[in-house]
């Protein structure tokens, strides 16, 4: 049997990793998860951190001459982007300055200076 690529398996139950925005783990949603049942939605709690786990009950493998079904853990993730646009950066120095937090950013080399120079 092939091992799936969305899904770990151990015993009864099935282990996901699932990526969520920064918005989205400060905001809180509501969002669509996979399953070896289905996809079903998933609340995320405003606040949540980065490698969280949510438990959806009977969501696993079926028990074996049994009754019932294994469960489904969720591991989220929060996606840090690796660029902003400009627009975002501003929302992101202002949520800084609400928050108190002293922020600079730092440009990482050349090439974004470089870019920078020529697009003020």
């Amino acid at each position: 049997m092939t091992p799936s690529r969305d899904f770990t398996r151990e015993g009864t139950n099935i282990y996901v990793d699932q990526p969520i925005s920064i918005a989205q783990a400060t905001l809180g949603d509501k969002i669509k998860v996979k399953t070896v049942h289905g996809e079903v939605d998933l609340n995320i709690p405003a606040g949540t951190q980065g490698e969280t786990n949510f438990r959806l009950r009977g969501k696993g493998v079926p028990v074996l001459n049994g009754n019932g079904n294994g469960d489904e853990f969720v591991k989220v993730h929060v996606e840090i982007p690796k660029k902003l646009n400009k627009r975002q950066e501003e929302a992101m120095m202002a949520f800084a300055q609400a928050s108190g937090d002293q922020v600079d950013g730092v440009k990482n080399g050349f090439w974004e200076k470089l870019k920078d120079a020529f697009e003020d």
